[in-house]
């Protein structure tokens, strides 16, 4: 049976179970043509058991490991991790820029009057999105150098740019020299941008 023709008998089961109305005879028989398409039981049990077995052939190829004590499947981190000198390790920052960063930072950012932050989690907070724009700013370049070409999503990073001069604005006073000397370096910058 093609696809199509399995797709107009589901359909004419559908409709006949809805003209019918919810009584038990139309359902068992809507129910009995939708189980007739399903796995039957012993196949998928013995395809089951098949891919298990070629997988446990392959392990060594791959770079998983089944510890069979523990009965987990193990990955070592640097294939979650790679090298810094590698392109992967690079486009990661980029993608955990777009997931982490942006998104903590959006959540945050509405309702950081309601928190009654600490001067350490004041620091914690600009640290976090300093480091996300430098990685991002790095990782960018290391792949426009290598001839990738990189498309910025200017939202994101602006947003958390904003995100950061604007908590260093508010709270440069609670960072102690460290924000006397960051608020010295943006007043700097803002001079020198209105020449």
């Amino acid at each position: 049976m093609d696809e199509n023709e399995e797709i107009k008998k589901d359909l004419e089961a559908l409709n006949e179970y809805l003209k019918k109305g919810s009584s038990d005879d139309a359902y068992k028989k809507f129910v009995e043509v939708l189980g007739n398409k399903s796995y039957p039981y012993p196949e998928y049990i013995t395809k089951l058991l098949k891919d298990e077995t070629d997988f446990k052939k392959n392990e060594y190829r791959t770079p998983a490991r089944v510890n069979r004590e523990k009965g987990i499947i193990e990955v070592n981190k640097k294939h979650f991790f790679p090298d810094k000198a590698s392109p992967e390790y690079h486009r990661f920052k980029i993608n955990s820029f777009s997931i982490t960063v942006f998104i903590n930072v959006r959540l945050f950012e509405p309702n950081n009057d309601k928190y009654k932050l600490t001067n350490k989690e004041i620091r914690q907070w600009f640290d976090y999105a300093d480091k996300g724009l430098n990685d991002y700013d790095a990782a960018k370049e290391f792949l426009i150098n290598k001839g990738e070409e990189i498309k910025t999503n200017w939202y994101e990073y602006a947003y958390v740019y904003h995100f950061k001069i604007s908590f260093l604005k508010k709270y440069w006073w609670r960072m102690g020299l460290f924000g006397i000397k960051k608020r010295i370096e943006y007043n700097k910058l803002i001079k020198t941008c209105k020449h």
